[in-house]
């Protein structure tokens, strides 16, 4: 009797979800069905690094942080006055992690065109996050790619099943999207693990990677902790 019925990877290079995909071909176990992955209007690396692989190999995609872990939903100003936990790089790994995937100069400036793309139409950020993603990026539920959402209250995930009946965006407000991908396109980090190494054929040092990351936001405090790791995920279901 089987023990599960997919096998799925979570945040792991293209060339470690090849090796997965080679060693369970050569001793016939059970291959993944399933990637997990970061995506969003800001964090769309996927589409050129795991898309292609996962389609060959017959993996659907799930996509996780629609809402770039609420970056899409904050402004510039909360986040540099440090009113968002999350997005402070003193606060412990997770206020590390999204820090250095997201507080960068380019990034914020997406944010406040994010914000005015909002104003404009009358939408709400989450929504134009969770429609697009639902409606406009290349995931196709057809083959079984999904989009996680999360909430904290039942009034929250209610809003949001109301904002995805309303179906697709204004093909203007579509638009204005894609130019807001192309402000961060070329130092958009790939996963909460893998910061900006989506060309490395190894698993880049974790530590090393916000070590690095820090040096770039000198609007932060200088952040003294003790060494970290991470792991990236795998599922069975």
């Amino acid at each position: 009797m089987g023990k599960f019925r997919r096998f799925g990877l979570s945040n792991y290079l293209p060339c470690e979800v090849e090796k997965v995909v080679q060693i369970c071909k050569a001793k016939g176990f059970v291959p993944p069905t399933v990637y997990e992955g970061n995506y969003n209007p800001i964090s769309r690396k996927p589409e050129e690094v795991f898309f292609p692989m996962l389609r060959k190999h017959n993996m659907v995609f799930y996509a996780y942080s629609p809402l770039a872990g609420g970056f899409l939903a904050k402004t510039k100003e909360e986040i540099l006055a440090r009113q968002c936990p999350k997005f402070d790089p003193d606060n412990g790994l997770v206020g590390m992690i999204y820090s250095a995937l997201y507080n960068k100069p380019s990034h914020f400036e997406a944010l406040e065109e994010w914000g005015a793309i909002s104003r404009t139409f009358g939408l709400a950020k989450p929504e134009m996050a969770y429609r697009w993603v639902a409606f406009h990026s290349p995931l196709d539920r057809e083959r079984g790619d999904a989009m996680i959402i999360g909430a904290s209250k039942l009034e929250q995930l209610r809003e949001i099943v109301k904002w995805l009946g309303k179906g697709p965006l204004p093909a203007e407000v579509v638009d204005k999207i894609e130019n807001v991908w192309r402000i961060v396109q070329h130092d958009a980090g790939l996963d909460n693990y893998n910061l900006n190494s989506f060309e490395l054929d190894e698993t880049p040092d974790f530590k090393q990677m916000y070590e690095k990351a820090h040096e770039k936001l000198p609007h932060t405090r200088q952040h003294q902790s003790s060494s970290t790791s991470a792991q990236s995920g795998i599922a069975a279901v």
